[in-house]
């Protein structure tokens, strides 16, 4: 092999660790979560606006976050699923703590801890018209 091979074998092989590693760091943001709810997952009532009062997890479906107002308790963490067949993003655009969930992809999710009480609105900032708000109590 001639030494100007040799220099185009090492280029490629850099060029491909270098695009393993971005892609890795590009969806760290994202975690699987197991398909059993934990028992914080349930929803306990709904308001007579529909808004659930009490629930940990939200889902990703026809470009809608599900429920789209939720309320948790402070220190509960809530999951999101994207159930979508297209890439979404979770990002706080108000309240006491940001979030990003950087890009989630179809059948991954994403969680959040909340520790402050407060308002939390929230898009997706592929899908600016997907909305959501999560409140947080004492």
């Amino acid at each position: 092999m001639s030494t100007r091979n040799t220099v185009f074998a090492i280029i490629i092989l850099v060029v491909l660790v270098i695009g393993v590693v971005w892609v890795g760091s590009r969806t760290s943001n994202t975690q699987d979560v197991t398909a059993s709810p934990s028992p914080s997952a349930t929803t306990s009532a709904s308001s007579s606006d529909g808004t659930i009062l009490s629930a940990s997890s939200v889902t990703i479906s026809n470009f809608a976050f599900s429920p789209s107002s939720i309320t948790v308790k402070k220190g509960e963490t809530v999951t999101w699923t994207n159930n979508d067949s297209v890439t979404h993003t979770i990002t706080s655009s108000e309240g006491p703590v940001g979030f990003d969930s950087g890009n989630v992809e179809p059948g991954k999710s994403f969680s959040f801890g909340f520790t402050e009480a407060g308002s939390y609105s929230y898009s997706c900032t592929l899908h600016p018209e997907m909305i959501g708000l999560i409140i947080v109590t004492e």
